[in-house]
């Protein structure tokens, strides 16, 4: 083996092994105190319509879910809609919460809010308590819709569809 990929193999060994766990602006990972500052970062990136699942490295069905959650934000590029992951894991576990994301190909800016589980449910009571959640929220940063539980792609192509068309409206899912 030559030197070149000696080099090589030791810089993704060491990125690897990386342990700050703190949110830098380097990283894609933004710590957000509550809703309100979570919806101003999605109206600051000027999509159509976002996508904010809802997770956890602790939730089983968080982690089935997604894989699929991240193939329907690349089917969606360049329409305008972008799917982004907020954690709501505790602060002690942001090396895990990265971790999770480097393994699932996550590049894009994803949120945190530690020690805050009730995030979602200041976006709306009724999804408080439990996760995933899932929620579409268009342009201006009203929330049009909200599933709870594991969302299958074609669930979530239905969502932003109805965003699209304006037929979704959350006060009709409840």
């Amino acid at each position: 083996m030559n030197r070149f990929y000696l080099l090589a193999l030791a810089g993704l060994v060491l990125a690897g092994c990386q342990t700050d766990a703190s949110p830098s602006a380097d990283s894609p990972l933004v710590e957000v105190e509550d809703a309100t500052e979570l919806i101003d970062h999605v109206i600051e990136e000027g999509n159509e319509i976002t996508v904010l699942n809802f997770w956890a490295t602790w939730c089983g069905p968080c982690r089935i879910e997604f894989p699929d959650l991240k193939a329907f934000d690349e089917e969606m590029e360049g329409q305008g809609v972008e799917v982004r992951f907020v954690s709501v894991d505790d602060g002690e576990m942001m090396p895990q919460v990265r971790e999770f994301l480097n393994e699932q190909g996550v590049t894009e800016r994803s949120f945190v809010s530690p020690d805050n589980t009730m995030l979602a449910g200041q976006l709306h009571p009724m999804y408080g308590a439990s996760l995933p959640v899932t929620f579409v929220v268009d342009a201006e940063g009203i929330v049009r819709g909200a599933h709870l539980g594991v969302i299958t792609k074609d669930r979530l192509a239905e969502m932003v569809q109805g965003v699209r068309d304006g037929t979704l409206d959350i006060t009709t899912q409840i």
